[in-house]
C-alpha cells in the first residue's frame, strides 16, 4: 500500500468500502438462552414448505483488515469530521 498514490476519491472510495463491509458483520449481541436438545429431523416435505433462509454474504479478510486500518485512519481527525466522513461513506 506505500507505493499507491492517495487522492481523495481513493480515501472516499476506501471509507465507502469499510461501511459496507461493517455492515456486512453479523451484530454483536449477548448470546441469551439456548438449550442442549438436539436438532428437528424434517421430511423433506417440511423443508419444500419453509420459506427460505436468505443467503448472507459474509467479508472476506482482506476487506475487514481494510476495515480496521479505516478505524485507524478515523482516530486521526475530530469528532465532528468522524460524523461527516461516516454520513458521507453511508449514502
Amino acid at each position: 500500500m506505500a507505493d499507491r498514490e492517495w487522492t481523495a476519491d481513493c480515501v472516499a472510495d476506501h471509507f465507502e468500502e469499510a461501511f459496507r463491509t461493517l455492515r456486512k458483520l453479523p451484530p454483536v449481541k449477548a448470546q441469551g438462552y439456548f438449550n442442549t436438545w438436539p436438532d428437528i429431523v424434517r421430511t423433506s416435505r417440511e423443508i419444500a414448505a419453509m420459506e427460505p433462509q436468505p443467503m448472507r454474504v459474509w467479508p472476506s479478510a482482506a476487506a475487514i483488515t481494510r476495515l480496521e486500518q479505516t478505524f485507524d485512519w478515523v482516530l486521526w481527525i475530530e469528532e465532528a469530521e468522524r460524523k461527516l466522513v461516516w454520513s458521507r461513506a453511508a449514502r
